[in-house]
């Protein structure tokens, strides 16, 4: 099905790199809303729960939360159950290809009645398990093209119904070049994995360096470039936002979007001395630093993104991830309403990253001087200030 713009939306994150979010619309909503620019009340937090140290984790890579309170981790190749209080309780999969196995766990979900919901986009397999067991019940595989690669995906609702996140590689394909490939889509899917709507929303991808001169050819990552970024709520509402600004679209799983709002903020500038460090780290090998200047400059980024990451949580609050104002300057967390309103913040150590919340609870992953990961809970308070203690202080 074509998909037309809503003629009267602005665009995201409009560059000399890339062209202008195309996104998926049946028909015009609410106008974009401006957020109140008063913050609300200072959340605080205390640390209830951790791992212990014997718990080793591999690589975690998703959280959630079933509703007992029992906490789901993926973790390489298996899903890890700890009890509320952290600790293991059960393990379900293992490195592998056969049932049951994973190569990579993208998402872990708790469902309804506190099945499982896995996905391995290395096997493009969903897996699904019982209540408290370790046996699947059923898997389904989404397909793909050969340039496509379905690297995410979630339940979208009690219909059993999917949302997968699809990205086309980069370079010379042929799709790309004919136009009818896009570089990031979300699809809706059936439980079966067949296609319900094809483009929920379409993404620009990530801004990269495109080098090609006499050095050679190379696409280089930068860090302070803009990238899309997504959620989906429990009640299956797919929120939008590209990291150039705080600005923020939801969209229903028919496509239609809902609202669109726009949190000011002020971003945080590049600086001679790391945009020197970005060169002379890009430049090590195959491109001098004058070439590599004039890519960065050909960006015209002058400022670090507006934000890393969010979540939505239970309460379809948004858990926004600012980028910090300097390198060892804590994590902010600015707790958006599900239209813009400001309800708060929460500081961290950069060394914290937010999983998920649930009702009054957070749940991180903490790494420590050498990486070694542990699961935190941490209770939510309404109380001004950002201190967060460790349980039994």
């Amino acid at each position: 099905m074509p998909i037309q713009p809503c003629a009267a939306g602005p665009g995201f994150g409009r560059t000399a790199l890339l062209p202008a979010l195309a996104i998926g619309i049946i028909a015009c909503a609410e106008p974009e809303t401006n957020a109140a620019a008063a913050p609300g009340s200072v959340y605080g937090a205390v640390e209830v729960a951790r791992t212990l140290g014997t718990v080793e984790f591999g690589g975690i890579s998703a959280v959630d939360v079933d509703s007992r309170g029992r906490i789901l981790v993926g973790d390489g190749g298996e899903v890890v159950v700890l009890s509320p209080n952290a600790t293991v309780e059960r393990r379900i999969g293992r490195q592998g290809h056969g049932p049951g196995e994973f190569q990579y766990i993208a998402t872990v979900t708790a469902l309804a009645r506190d099945s499982v919901f896995v996905y391995d986009p290395g096997l493009r397999r969903i897996t699904v398990y019982p209540p408290g067991s370790a046996k699947p019940a059923y898997s389904t595989q989404i397909s793909s093209g050969q340039t496509t690669l379905p690297y995410w995906a979630r339940p979208a609702g009690g219909r059993g119904q999917i949302v997968a996140a699809f990205k086309t590689a980069r370079g010379d394909v042929p799709e790309r070049k004919k136009g009818v490939a896009p570089a990031e889509v979300l699809r809706l899917l059936n439980p079966d994995g067949s296609v319900v709507r094809d483009s929920l929303v379409l993404m620009p991808e990530m801004q990269m360096l495109n080098i090609d001169n006499v050095e050679g050819r190379g696409v280089l990552h930068y860090p302070f470039a803009r990238h899309s970024v997504f959620a989906l709520s429990r009640r299956g509402v797919v929120y939008h936002g590209w990291t150039d600004s705080l600005r923020f679209s939801a969209y229903g799983l028919d496509g239609r979007r809902l609202r669109e709002f726009h949190v000011p903020h002020t971003p945080r500038a590049v600086s001679s001395q790391e945009l020197d460090s970005v060169v002379q780290k890009l430049s090590k090998d195959r491109f001098s630093a004058a070439t590599v200047r004039r890519a960065l400059e050909g960006t015209r980024t002058r400022t670090w993104p507006a934000f890393q990451s969010f979540f939505v949580d239970d309460q379809e609050r948004l858990w926004v991830a600012l980028t910090p104002a300097s390198d060892d300057a804590d994590l902010e967390w600015l707790v958006l309403g599900s239209s813009g309103q400001r309800l708060g913040s929460l500081r961290l150590p950069q060394s914290v990253t937010l999983g998920t919340v649930r009702g009054d609870r957070a749940y991180a992953v903490a790494r420590d001087e050498n990486d070694v990961e542990s699961i935190v809970v941490y209770q939510l308070t309404s109380t001004p200030g950002a201190t967060v203690a460790k349980a039994g202080q």
